[in-house]
């Protein structure tokens, strides 16, 4: 996201717009606020347009008096139209009525957002209303990640014996606050792709609060905290709540998980529905504000660094540029960056300090989808999308984070050639209109192309400036490593999103230049992946080991592991070199088919058949020779053994027949 300075905006618009802008110079607003019915009270109203809130947006005409009547909503309105205000007004309203007939220390309203950065949001404008009305109500901010346990411990200490009139906060910790933290074995992390962290169900310590005098539950970007994984905790939540109570769920998107919410959780709902009507799309209803121009360039993913200095430089400058030279200095605006992995501190202290930006000041903020829902940051004036979004609805809400409120603003996204342009008519069904912007030159004046280019591509095949930039980073990458190894990680999780993106069809990893991506991420070499097949990317000439923290610490730690390692991998080295000679020599002493040792064992067993049989002829001979010395006249008391002893007599005397003639000639006989 960018914002230009105030003394910028002026040389572009020629005219400055303000942080709260005049309501009655926006076409977008319907009726005064003293038109809403059932009316507010004066000093409600006095607040709203000390505020410069001259006249009402359409969902809040719409929804305000369908709250003040007591009826559940479910409003579905483009970002940036108000949503926030619409359930801020009627809520302070009600509190304001109903406080004089229950005074007592329990919570009446819940607001459930599903970022910190929403939930902060949301109680900066409630604690305004309630400061300029004079009001006495507390408010209480329940979100994750406060590193100091003995404050949040005095907090919840505090909140149990003061209490608090709106508790304003992220679903985990609403649920800890009114239902009871998880305590002992029972709780349960879970690793699956959806961030439920913790079972909702299990034994409970005592809730801190009572809620049995809740009025009003509000849910603000309610399909976004479905799609983060809090239905649980939602549900757990809404089992406490009483039964009689007013319930609005505000969203710029509607999904099915959310019907099904609705259909559970309120009664007989009024849906609210505030759309826009676009010239350019002959009239139908497009999702985005009117105010908001979306503009898509197609080119290759390694010019696009490029094309955004380019841009960066304009904007930072007071119209010219630096001549196309392709150099890398320090610029001279705020740059910050947010994501969810940040420590909280350090991520509430960045968007503190952007949103609180002097008006002179040009910033730049660095986010990832921790910021595409609700957050209005003042004067942001350009929202550029490195890549479009992997859940297609994320997109007119990354879009919507300028343009808010009434503003002019506008989008980019950047699309790679080929099936990802279709992403431009996909959008268009989807009623969010998207124009070309071309590619610039050095001059940063459109694209022409040479003769011997296609005419139709719209870039070049290749740019030497961007080339020459993008040569400068991995110079600058081959001597800090600490960009090296997050250069490497952010791409792997760049392809890996890819993956699993929703229009698969249109966002197909196989048609994707891998190369082109990795040399436009400024690596310096491609990382080990397995839908790589083909090998191109020219690596930069470094050695990895060598290239060094910047922070002499942590290179003194890195240093001393690589030793480690070395030595390690020296030691297994001489392991596995011992271990192959000894396997190379019992090799020589031994065949290494084993041939040898099967023929002597075959050997073996002949030999040992062969002295079998010598022996049981010896010994057949033996006896055949001891009958052929019986006395004449004494018979044989074995006839049998006679005629075998005769047999052999003859065999061994070398005068009979076959063993089997002489057999079958004796059975012959004995026969007849």
């Amino acid at each position: 996201m960018a914002r230009k300075s105030r003394n910028q905006n002026e040389k572009s618009t020629q005219n400055s717009v303000a942080k709260k802008p005049s309501a009655s110079a926006v076409d977008s607003y319907a009726e005064g606020w003293d038109k809403i019915k059932p009316s507010l009270s004066k000093d409600l109203l006095e607040a709203i347009h000390s505020q410069g809130f001259e006249r009402t947006t359409p969902v809040q005409f719409a929804t305000i008096p369908q709250i003040l009547k007591e009826k559940d909503v479910v409003v579905e309105a483009v970002t940036g139209s108000g949503k926030t205000l619409a359930f801020v007004i009627p809520v302070l309203e009600i509190i304001k009525k109903r406080s004089k007939k229950n005074n007592s220390k329990n919570p009446k309203t819940i607001i459930i957002s599903p970022t910190r950065e929403l939930s902060q949001q949301i109680y900066n404008v409630f604690q305004t209303f309630i400061e300029l009305c004079g009001l006495d109500y507390s408010l209480y901010l329940a979100i994750g990640g406060s590193q100091d346990e003995a404050d949040t411990v005095e907090k919840i200490a505090k909140l149990k014996s003061d209490g608090a009139t709106i508790l304003i906060g992220t679903p985990g910790r609403l649920e800890d606050i009114v239902c009871g933290r998880l305590i002992g074995s029972t709780v349960k992390k879970s690793s699956g792709p959806s961030k439920n962290w913790q079972s909702s169900t299990g034994r409970r310590s005592t809730p801190v609060v009572n809620c049995k005098d809740i009025e009003i539950l509000i849910m603000d970007e309610a399909d976004r905290l479905l799609d983060m994984g809090f239905e649980k905790q939602i549900n757990m939540i809404l089992s406490v709540l009483p039964k009689q109570r007013r319930t609005g769920l505000f969203s710029a998107t509607m999904n099915e998980a959310l019907t099904e919410l609705i259909r559970t959780g309120l009664r007989n709902p009024s849906k609210i529905v505030v759309k826009v009507e676009s010239d350019s799309m002959l009239l139908s209803e497009q999702k985005t504000p009117s105010t908001l121009s979306i503009y898509y360039l197609v080119c290759p993913p390694d010019l696009k660094l490029y094309l955004k200095s380019k841009q960066q430089n304009t904007d930072a400058s007071t119209g010219s540029d630096s001549g196309g030279k392709a150099s890398i200095s320090k610029t001279s605006y705020h740059v910050a960056s947010l994501h969810g992995q940040m420590d909280p501190k350090r991520r509430q202290i960045t968007y503190d300090a952007f949103t609180n930006l002097a008006p002179e000041t040009t910033g730049l903020l660095i986010c990832t989808d921790v910021a595409s829902r609700g957050l209005d940051i003042p004067d942001v004036d350009c929202v550029i999308q490195w890549d479009p979004p992997t859940d297609s609805k994320a997109f007119p809400h990354r879009c919507g984070r300028t343009a808010r409120a009434g503003r002019e603003g506008s989008a980019l996204v950047f699309l790679n050639p080929g099936r990802e342009e279709t992403y431009v008519e996909f959008m268009s069904i989807r009623k969010i209109p998207m124009f070309p912007t071309p590619y610039l030159d050095s001059n940063l004046a459109p694209y022409e192309p040479k003769k011997s280019e296609n005419e139709n591509m719209g870039f070049p095949e290749e740019d030497m400036e961007s080339n020459s930039l993008i040569e400068n980073l991995r110079k600058m990458i081959s001597k800090d490593r600490e960009i090296y190894e997050k250069g490497l990680v952010a791409f792997v999780s760049f392809v890996k999103s890819y993956q699993k993106h929703e229009a698969s069809f249109i966002f197909s990893l196989k048609k994707l230049d891998l190369q082109k991506c990795a040399y436009g991420y400024a690596l310096l070499h491609m990382p080990e992946l397995r839908d790589l097949k083909e090998q191109t990317f020219v690596n930069y000439e470094v050695n990895l080991d060598k290239i060094p923290f910047t922070e002499k610490k942590r290179e003194k730690i890195r240093i001393q592991k690589l030793k480690e390692k070395k030595a390690k991998r020296k030691a297994t080295s001489e392991q596995l070199t011992d271990i192959s000679k000894q396997k190379s020599s019992k090799r020589k002493l031994e065949s290494w088919s084993h041939q040898a040792e099967i023929k002597e064992k075959r050997t073996a067993r002949k030999e040992k058949r062969a002295r079998k049989k010598e022996a049981v002829f010896k010994a057949m001979e033996t006896q055949a020779l001891e009958q052929m010395k019986l006395p004449e006249g004494s018979s044989n008391k074995n006839p049998e053994t006679d005629i075998a002893n005769t047999i052999f007599k003859q065999k061994l005397q070398g005068t009979g027949e076959s063993l089997l003639k002489l057999v079958k000639s004796r059975n012959r006989s004995g026969n007849n």
